[in-house]
């Protein structure tokens, strides 16, 4: 590498550093949510509930349940979910 090169890679590196630390501590922050309040699938919450999906479904929809959405498929906060009444 050229003198250039290595000025314009230290440049870069100076500059990145506070954000590899941030996404750092974002990743590590995610994980310990994560293993503290796992989620819970749809199929899964209605499984153990002993309700059926469309029965969470209709709880989410009238603001009874808060859920989080992944693409199409819907996830629930497992100790939210057991915490609050769920069946009618």
């Amino acid at each position: 590498m050229n003198a250039f090169q290595e000025e314009i890679k230290q440049a870069v590196s100076e500059a990145t550093a506070p954000l590899s630390a941030e996404i750092a501590s974002l990743k590590k922050l995610i994980a310990e949510s994560v293993e503290k309040d796992p989620l819970i699938s749809l199929d899964d919450a209605a499984k153990k509930l002993g309700c059926h999906k469309a029965t969470l479904r209709r709880k989410i929809k009238s603001g009874e349940l808060e859920c989080v959405r992944i693409g199409k498929k819907i996830f629930f906060n497992r100790s939210e979910l057991f915490t609050k009444s769920t069946h009618n």
